[in-house]
């Protein structure tokens, strides 16, 4: 058996878009918990209907002019915001450890935790399907898939080793991380980037949870 450690860090959370950010915020005991904003697209009134008013938002996520968290215009045509989270917090964790600059590319794993994916994505494609019968974008597929940010890690970074999504409700990014860890451990890979990503802040989306009476 291999030792494991956690060399590198990155995230993009309601508390804060980098890991300085986030630690502050959290020493601090800052919440990210706030009243949200109503006018959700796709509601057909302005009241949406929901016995709960807060959650917690990523907020200051511009991924066309933040040079921190910028991505290519054709990853941002074909990804939701749930992927582009994910992109950009891999990037800074392997920023973070100098990944590439110490493993073989085509042995890295990527392991990654997302259940939903695409939701905002979806909903707007189905939106205009069942409202006006629409033409779907090609790109609708490309941004509804959870497996979306996991691939576009890969290939915004070069790596080919084992890459693969774990969907399994809210445990999903937990047990990203233990799969990761038993194949760094075992040897069936050198490093991995492992972790998890979500954006399920939509209209229906929230409505379906608020129907379960568990929000």
């Amino acid at each position: 058996m291999k030792r494991v450690v956690v060399t590198g860090l990155g995230c993009i959370t309601p508390i804060g878009n980098s890991v300085e950010e986030f630690r502050e915020s959290l020493y601090a005991g800052r919440t990210g918990i706030a009243p949200f904003d109503t006018n959700f697209v796709g509601a057909l009134s302005p009241d949406p209907g929901l016995r709960f008013r807060t959650t917690a938002k990523v907020k200051g996520f511009d991924p066309v002019n933040n040079p921190a968290q910028r991505l290519a215009s054709g990853v941002i045509v074909s990804s939701d915001s749930s992927a582009q989270f994910g992109i950009v917090a891999a990037r800074q964790a392997a920023a973070h450890s100098e990944l590439l600059q110490h493993y073989d590319p085509s042995t890295i794993a990527i392991i990654t935790g997302c259940a939903c994916g695409g939701r905002a994505a979806d909903e707007e494609a189905n939106r205009h399907l069942y409202t006006r019968n629409a033409r779907v974008a090609p790109t609708a597929i490309l941004r509804t898939m959870a497996s979306s940010g996991t691939s576009s890690i890969a290939i915004e970074m070069g790596i080919t080793g084992p890459v693969l999504n774990i969907s399994t409700a809210c445990a999903s990014g937990t047990h990203a991380i233990g799969l990761a860890f038993q194949m760094v451990r075992a040897g069936t890979a050198p490093a991995a980037i492992s972790g998890g990503y979500e954006a399920a802040l939509t209209f229906g989306f929230l409505r379906a949870w608020d129907s379960m009476r568990v929000v």
